[in-house]
C-alpha cells in the first residue's frame, strides 16, 4: 500500500536537515525550508531548485551560492543572484550578458569574461576600458578604431604590437614595457633610441 500525504507529513516531522531533504527526495515530496539549516539550504540550492522547492523565502541565501548556476535559475532567482560573483566566476555567453546587463558587474564583465570585438564595439560605454585593454585579446585595427578609450601602458605591456603599429603610435606607448618585453632588432633600437 502507498503512503499517502498525511503519512508523509507525519514521518516527515520526525526528520531533520540532511535527512529531511532525503525523504522529501526520494518520495517527491515539496517540503518546508524552515525544516532545513541555513548551511544544508546554501550547500544544495541547486538541488532544492530541481526538485521544485519555492526559494524566494531564502534569497538572502541565493547571493552566498558558490556553485555554477544554470541559466533557468539566474532567470528565476536573478534579483537575489550576486551578480558580481557569478560575472566574476562563471563564463558568460555574450547573449546572457546582454539578457542581464543590468545586472551584471561590468568590471568582472571586462577582465573574466571573453568578448568578440562587435560585442565591446556595441557596449563600449558600459566597459571598463583599462582592464579591457590588458585582459582581451585586441587586434591593432580595434585598437586604432578605440585609441581614445584605451589605456596605453596596458596595451603596450599586454597587447602583440606590429613593428609598424608601434611606430603609428609610438608617442602613446609606453617604452619602459616596449623595452622589457620585446625582442628588438638593433635597426629598431636605432630606429627609437629617443624614446
Amino acid at each position: 500500500m502507498p503512503l499517502n500525504y498525511d503519512c508523509l507529513c507525519r514521518i516527515s516531522a520526525f526528520l531533520e536537515d540532511k535527512d529531511y531533504l532525503n525523504f522529501c527526495e526520494a518520495f517527491n515530496f515539496i517540503g518546508k525550508l524552515d525544516k532545513l539549516s541555513e548551511l544544508t539550504v546554501l550547500r544544495n540550492i541547486l538541488r532544492l531548485h530541481h526538485l521544485g522547492w519555492d526559494l524566494n523565502k531564502v534569497g538572502y541565501l541565493i547571493s552566498q551560492t558558490t556553485e555554477m548556476l544554470p541559466v533557468e535559475f539566474l532567470r528565476e532567482y536573478k534579483k537575489y543572484v550576486n551578480w558580481e560573483y557569478v560575472t566574476k566566476h562563471q563564463p558568460l555567453s555574450e547573449d546572457l550578458i546582454i539578457e542581464f546587463k543590468n545586472e551584471v558587474d561590468w568590471y568582472y564583465i571586462s577582465n573574466c569574461q571573453r568578448l568578440s570585438e562587435r560585442f565591446m564595439r556595441e557596449y563600449k560605454d558600459s566597459l571598463k576600458w583599462s582592464v579591457i585593454s590588458a585582459s582581451q585579446v585586441l587586434s591593432e585595427s580595434f585598437i586604432r578604431e578605440f585609441a581614445d578609450c584605451v589605456h596605453w601602458s596596458e596595451i603596450t605591456k599586454h597587447q602583440t604590437l606590429s613593428d609598424d603599429f608601434i611606430r603609428e603610435f609610438k608617442r602613446k606607448l609606453n617604452w619602459e614595457y616596449i623595452t622589457r618585453n620585446r625582442l628588438m632588432s638593433e635597426a629598431f633600437i636605432r630606429e627609437f633610441q629617443e624614446y
